[in-house]
């Protein structure tokens, strides 16, 4: 919340509107159909947000706040308008709602298959299996045929069933842009305190709120990416833990990480997307020379 949502805040302060065109500020139906049918002008970013959810979802804990971010992250940096992304390119909205949607049929099918959650509305669903006395795990689709048939019918239906409701709502949270921002700014910052508050019970939530929201800024502010920060707070305890209990199973030889093709793979992808952009502006700038 500090880092994406109050941390912005800041920057938005200098501002009366979120969105400065009064031109703009106006929802119409009309205007909102379009932009619907507007996504299938980028397929590929689509296809890939929605493999990057489905990918990403079906990893246990990880969920769709991390796919979203992701699918974001390369969008932009793959796009050679990347400068638009956040300033009203579309493309950034169509590659982080794909992956968002899609990596709860990634988690779904994590649940359904392991037994293991793959987001927290895939754990509030395995909680309520264990109310009525329904186990999750290897043998939850064969022993529960009809409520694995009954939740992905019941998905499909409640899909279509979203698409004229949130067609009606979305205009009403579309008059959020002609609130003016001093009014914005307190109601915002009033709901993550008092979220930040709940989740600790004592000031450590608010504390914690406050510093990050100035990190978030100052990101903001000099073009740190803090997507980017928000990614690494979430897997990095997960990579870690990971590694070390990998590390005690072949009792302290760190030698394994070489023997796997999977992790291999996986270090070769690190290795390439940390070098990526020096390795591309050297070469870039090579050839500009010859």
């Amino acid at each position: 919340m500090g880092l994406l949502a109050t941390g912005e805040l800041f920057n938005l302060a200098r501002s009366r509107y979120i969105v400065e065109d009064a031109g703009q500020r106006s929802v119409s139906m009309m205007r909102i159909l379009k932009a619907c049918f507007s996504i299938f002008r980028y397929p590929m970013i689509l296809l890939r947000g929605t493999a990057i959810g489905v990918g990403i979802g079906a990893i246990p804990g990880v969920g769709s706040s991390v796919a979203n971010l992701i699918s974001y992250g390369m969008a932009k940096r793959g796009a050679v308008d990347g400068d638009s992304y956040g300033k009203g390119n579309p493309a950034g909205v169509v590659a982080s709602e794909s992956a968002n949607s899609s990596s709860e049929g990634g988690a779904l099918a994590t649940m359904l298959a392991i037994g293991i959650p793959g987001g927290g509305g895939t754990a509030v669903l395995l909680a309520a299996f264990a109310m009525h006395n329904i186990t999750g795990g290897p043998r939850f689709i064969q022993d529960n045929k009809d409520i694995v048939y009954a939740i992905i019918f019941s998905n499909m239906g409640q899909a279509l069933l979203l698409v004229p409701l949130e067609l009606l709502f979305i205009r009403l949270c579309g008059m959020v842009v002609s609130v003016p921002i001093r009014y914005l700014i307190p109601g915002v910052l009033v709901l993550a305190v008092a979220g930040s508050y709940s989740l600790t019970g004592d000031m450590t939530g608010p504390l914690t709120l406050f510093v990050f929201s100035l990190l978030g800024w100052g990101m903001a502010r000099y073009g740190y990416s803090t997507a980017a920060c928000v990614v690494g707070m979430l897997l990095g305890s997960v990579v870690e833990g990971e590694l070390v209990r990998s590390w005690q199973i072949t009792g302290g030889q760190i030698e394994f990480l070489f023997g796997w093709p999977i992790s291999i793979v996986l270090l070769a992808m690190l290795v390439l997307s940390l070098g990526w952009r020096p390795l591309k502006a050297f070469f870039r700038m090579q050839f500009a020379r010859a």
